[in-house]
């Protein structure tokens, strides 16, 4: 059984008021017959019948004589006016069956503007535009041209939110939309239909939790039908007066359901009410108060389900991901991360450039230390996400591992960086990876580090991030001292002779990677002999040394890097000069001919690279073969 007196709200009239039938049979059709199954008592059926306006007027038989004179119709214009401002559909209805056209007020107000004027309900409505109304005229109120919405909505704006009147106009309202009435009529001298709805909200910060149901559903209804969500809409919630509007205060001044119901409602496609929905929503606002400023995942993921372009570009000229990437807030790494991958998977393009010729790749990569440990991984999206044949090496490197020396110079990974990103760029990012892999590769090791090999490697590691400039790592007092009684512990069966007296050269302390240097020639080592302490060796009490040993002892200060390649040991002032050295002397030269005399001239560092280079690339000799 039904309790719907709106489904059966015609059929009552028909039978009750023009076919005259006695309520009760009316109550029996409604209850027996299968197309209503209605069932209510007598007591509520006469409730409704007054509250609409069924009545029926008493027959009184009346004897006229042949000569009497029928008395002239009463006005339709009052007639109309009347059933108008009474919400009397029946009588409006049975007065506008007797005529072909809908006629005009005596003022030339069209009948249904009168009706949004008074206010009336919806089954007003209903009767007049099923006779031929024309919901999208226009007609002058006080000087100024006005649609049917922009009379209701100004009425509805004087009306008390809790009164009954409001309610009705919201009824109204949408059914006019379910007849598609037009929200931008051209032609008006007054504010749009959508701006005027608002005006209620204007002066209470609170409107998202006070709005009835009536007005969240005409919302809705504005949203979905393309209303202009741009439209100004000041509130003491947000201090940037310069971008105050609608769109921008639902998605960033209020609570997360309403942003939501704003984005789920609204048409994001190209050429739609809510196309500025992406830009705005990935640039954010400044006001690091506001309850909703921060990017939201779930909130872009709906964003792009209802229809917005990741690669559309913005008032400024520029895509979402570089709009993302170079919003000025404070941002939560990971909601980053993530919504840089949500773009990259709907098929935003990180190669897309600005209309200044800026990508969002390179914008990145040269600011890579801005985004701390995320920029890589950022990066890594970028590379790994996109279908660009031209990054298909990169499934081969990323995820980035401890295992760092795959990502070190001369290696197959810095020349794929080389070859495939901008040039001004691929040496910061092959850094940064080398960068990451060895900060994984301490996380991993270090505590467990408990050999000397294991040791040994660990502080190449960290040699290595220094040498490089990369952020210093932070080892704690307690590893460290672990791993320096590990070493002293498994050292102590053949103590070098310089320890066994009691002094350690500059190159021990600075290379602990390399064999220590031949000992001091001359002479026989006497504790009285060594009046000479050194200034700069970190030990204690302090390594002692006679007058003639502090020259060549300086000098392995000043040139405490040494080749520990077999018969060289080559000494050298810095790191970076042993490197070089390294480099051009002890590591394989790829010394392949091309056919334009050129060498292939890559090195190597080990022979299993060198082989596999030129197993790889051809590059064999013919008495190789």
């Amino acid at each position: 059984m039904t309790k719907n007196w709106d489904e059966v709200h015609e059929v009552i009239r028909r039978l009750y008021v023009s076919e005259r039938r006695p309520l009760s049979e009316v109550m029996k059709i409604l209850q027996t017959d299968p197309r209503y199954k209605f069932s209510a008592h007598e007591r509520s059926f006469r409730i409704k019948l007054r509250e609409w306006q069924f009545t029926r007027e008493r027959r009184i038989s009346v004897r006229r004589s042949p000569n009497a004179v029928i008395p002239p119709p009463a006005s339709w214009d009052r007639n109309l006016r009347h059933a108008i401002e009474r919400n009397q559909s029946y009588e409006l209805n049975t007065l506008v069956e007797q005529i072909s056209n809908l006629p005009h007020l005596d003022n030339g107000m069209p009948l249904i503007h009168y009706a949004a004027l008074c206010g009336s309900s919806e089954r007003v409505f209903r009767v007049l535009i099923n006779h031929g109304a024309d919901i999208d005229i226009l007609h002058n109120h006080e000087g100024i041209n006005s649609s049917i919405m922009q009379v209701l909505l100004r009425n509805h704006s004087r009306i008390s939110r809790s009164s009954r009147s409001h309610s009705e106009i919201y009824k109204t309202l949408r059914y006019l939309f379910s007849q598609g009435v037009d929200l931008h009529p051209l032609g008006t001298g007054e504010r749009t239909p959508f701006d005027i709805f608002i005006d209620p909200w204007r002066t209470d910060p609170e409107w998202y939790l006070t709005a009835t149901e009536y007005e969240r559903s005409c919302l809705r209804s504005f949203l979905s039908n393309g209303a202009v969500i741009e439209t100004p809409f000041h509130s003491r919630r947000c201090p940037q007066s310069n971008s105050q509007t609608f769109l921008h205060i639902a998605l960033f001044h209020t609570d997360l359901p309403t942003a939501r119901f704003i984005i789920e409602n609204t048409k994001s496609l190209p050429g739609s009410n809510g196309e500025t929905l992406l830009p705005e929503f990935l640039k954010g606002c400044q006001d690091t108060c506001s309850l909703s400023s921060g990017l939201f995942p779930d909130l872009l993921q709906a964003l792009l389900d209802g229809g917005a372009d990741p690669n559309a570009l913005n008032v400024l000229g520029q895509p979402p991901l570089f709009t993302l990437l170079s919003r000025d807030l404070p941002t939560v790494p990971t909601a980053l991360l993530d919504c840089v991958t949500c773009l990259i998977n709907r098929g935003a393009d990180p190669f897309l450039p600005c209309e200044d010729g800026r990508t969002t790749i390179e914008y990145l990569l040269r600011n890579l230390d801005v985004f701390d440990n995320v920029g890589l991984e950022l990066a890594e999206v970028f590379i790994t996400g996109t279908s660009d044949t031209r990054f298909s090496w990169a499934s081969a490197y990323f995820p980035i591992t401890n295992e760092f020396e795959r990502y070190s110079k001369s290696t197959p990974f810095w020349t794929a960086v080389v070859q495939h990103l901008p040039e001004r760029y691929a040496e910061d990012f092959a850094k940064t990876a080398l960068s990451v892999s060895t900060w994984m590769y301490l996380d991993n090791f270090l505590p467990v580090a408990n050999t000397t090999d294991a040791i040994l490697e660990i502080i190449e590691v960290l040699w290595l991030r220094e040498r490089h400039g990369f952020p210093g790592y932070n080892v704690p007092e307690g590893v460290l001292l672990r791993l320096l009684s590990n070493l002293v512990t498994q050292r102590q069966p053949e103590p070098p002779s310089d320890l066994r007296f009691g002094m350690m050269s500059g190159y021990l302390l600075q290379n602990p990677l390399r064999p220590p240097p031949a000992k001091f020639s001359g002479g026989v080592f006497q504790d009285s002999d060594m009046t000479y302490m050194c200034p700069i060796c970190p030990t204690i009490p302090g390594v002692y040394l006679e007058n003639w040993q502090l020259k060549d002892h300086y000098e392995q200060h000043a040139h405490a890097f040494v080749c520990g390649e077999r018969h060289c040991e080559q000494r050298f002032k810095s790191r970076t000069a042993l490197d070089d050295h390294e480099k051009a002397q002890h590591w394989y030269l790829c010394d392949f001919i091309f056919g334009d005399l050129t060498m292939c001239g890559i090195r190597f560092k080990s022979a299993v690279d060198f082989e596999q280079h030129k197993k790889d690339q051809g590059h064999r000799i013919e008495w190789e073969m």
